[in-house]
């Protein structure tokens, strides 16, 4: 398939993982395939991300001797809803077919060559549930596109579609657009087309007009426009749960680079994840960390076990325990003029981040990435010292604030009362050495809501009938909501594959 043909069976837009599920599945099924990517290079947002995916009975758990069901999946992701407060909206028919396709899927991405270690625990799962692939979330796009090229099927990058088609019917028959040079195009679609054009998330105008009260933070992925979402309402689609919040905070950190693109080349992935379960994880996190992506995010247990949240000049500004966690904290971070923030806390907290589940952060391909591995091998983020001075001049902070915030904190925490923002769980901080683990800033990394599909993800039109002939999937759709670690990439590979299915059942 050297020649670019006018018509496929299936036209896939856009080139991250659900895009590339989308596209290994779709030529194994011998289905003429193409997909076409804006950008130069295939990944899109899952390039930055840890690379976990949440699934039950999957072939590590029976490995394991780790005994799960999907109505014990479907029930925790069901308490995961409630406990972030979106139940009532979460689309329990999505969810559920989350919990029965899942597990599939990861089984299915480990034949293609995606080598995962774990399962590990997750609140609030019952049993060990997230597995995460190694070196990092590359592995997912190198694998699906070698699949997917290896067995007949045509990528086009910097193909930019700018229109659905539809055919007198009203079935989206085909796609059209230009490439970066400006040269036309149009694809016919015989069977469907499937957009994994990703979230919205670096999109002002969407974002303003979906989400009421937008925080108006930096994105994590600056090419993640919604060209999907745009694409889809313009014939008519329906937007659905575009009101959730999205902002989180992130560490500074990269992509992965090419050496870390090379390890998952060959028979590296296996080698890899053998030595992260039998070497102690002082060695097998020296090599993990080096070669994954790191724009991790910080967990809430810093908090909750007693550390601070202090600006860029070294005051507090917010009640750290505010809820819902972190939208609620964010809001307040994006209206300061400096937007760079840090963890600030003692020895007495340091203590407890040092295994299950007080962890700092998660991490790919080790799941869980505490203290000592901050210590030992992000040492641009954080900082130890046994004064607040020392602390604030490694870190750019004016050491006169930083040293009268603490001071007024602790005479907070001695009369058990925050008299600035009214936080609950005051602990001093008085045990050196210190801690100071940042920056961090508010950015956007995914977006929830999306183009409401069924079951098979078929686009909806604002009446929920199915736009015949048009598939949604990933970030771009309103699928089962991120409940819980690992289901963005989980919900992108698995929707991926299953669109593909259920175009081969149409047909």
């Amino acid at each position: 398939m050297d020649e670019i043909q006018p018509d496929y069976d299936v036209v896939i837009v856009g080139g991250g993982a659900a895009g590339l599920a989308a596209y290994a599945t779709a030529v194994s099924q011998s289905f003429l395939t193409v997909l076409l990517e804006k950008e130069s290079d295939l990944g899109g947002t899952t390039i930055f991300a840890i690379g976990s995916m949440t699934a039950a009975r999957t072939q590590l758990q029976n490995k394991r001797g780790i005994e799960d069901s999907t109505d014990a999946f479907f029930e925790d992701l069901i308490v995961a809803s409630r406990t972030r407060g979106v139940e009532q909206i979460c689309d329990k028919s999505l969810l559920r077919l989350y919990a029965e396709e899942a597990g599939k899927t990861l089984d299915w991405l480990n034949e293609l060559g995606v080598v995962f270690v774990g399962p590990f625990p997750e609140s609030p799962h019952r049993v060990p549930r997230m597995h995460n692939a190694v070196p990092s979330a590359y592995s997912f796009v190198h694998r699906l596109e070698g699949f997917g090229t290896k067995h007949g099927g045509k990528i086009l990058k910097s193909y930019k579609v700018s229109k659905l088609v539809q055919d007198d019917e009203g079935r989206v028959a085909g796609v059209s657009g230009h490439t970066i040079l400006g040269e036309p195009f149009h694809f016919k679609a015989r069977k469907g087309v499937i957009i994994a054009t990703g979230p919205y998330s670096s999109n002002q105008e969407i974002l303003k007009e979906l989400i009421p009260g937008f925080i108006e933070a930096e994105p994590v992925n600056p090419t993640a426009t919604g060209d999907g979402i745009s694409l889809c309402r313009k014939i008519g689609a329906w937007t659905k749960n575009t009101e959730i919040e999205t902002t989180q905070f992130r560490f500074g950190g990269r992509t992965t680079g090419k050496i870390g693109k090379v390890a998952t080349w060959g028979v590296l992935p296996q080698i890899i994840g053998w030595v992260v379960e039998h070497f102690p994880r002082s060695f097998t996190n020296q090599i993990i960390v080096r070669l994954s992506t790191t724009y991790t995010a910080p967990s809430d247990k810093i908090l909750l076990e007693g550390g601070i949240l202090i600006d860029g000049n070294g005051s507090r500004f917010v009640n750290e325990l505010a809820r819902p966690y972190p939208y609620a904290i964010a809001k307040k971070a994006t209206s300061l003029i400096r937007k760079d923030l840090y963890l600030l806390f003692d020895s007495s907290t340091a203590a407890k981040l040092v295994k299950w589940p007080n962890y700092v952060s998660t991490f790919p391909g080790i799941a869980y990435a505490y203290l000592d591995d901050y210590l030992k091998f992000r040492k641009d983020v954080i900082h130890k010292s046994y004064s607040f001075e020392t602390l604030a001049w490694k870190s750019n902070l004016s050491p006169e604030i930083l040293k009268a915030t603490v001071d007024r904190y602790n005479s907070f925490a001695a009369v058990h009362e925050d008299r600035d923002f009214g936080r609950e769980q005051l602990r001093p901080i008085e045990s050196p050495p210190f801690y100071l683990l940042g920056p961090i800033r508010p950015v956007i990394t995914v977006t929830e809501g999306g183009i409401a599909i069924n079951e098979k993800c078929q686009a909806l039109n604002v009446r929920g009938e199915v736009i015949r002939g048009l598939y949604v999937i990933g970030d771009g759709s309103a699928g089962p909501l991120n409940v819980s670690h690992g289901m963005h990439l989980g919900w992108a590979l698995t929707s991926g594959r299953l669109s593909v299915l259920s175009i081969l059942r149409e047909s």
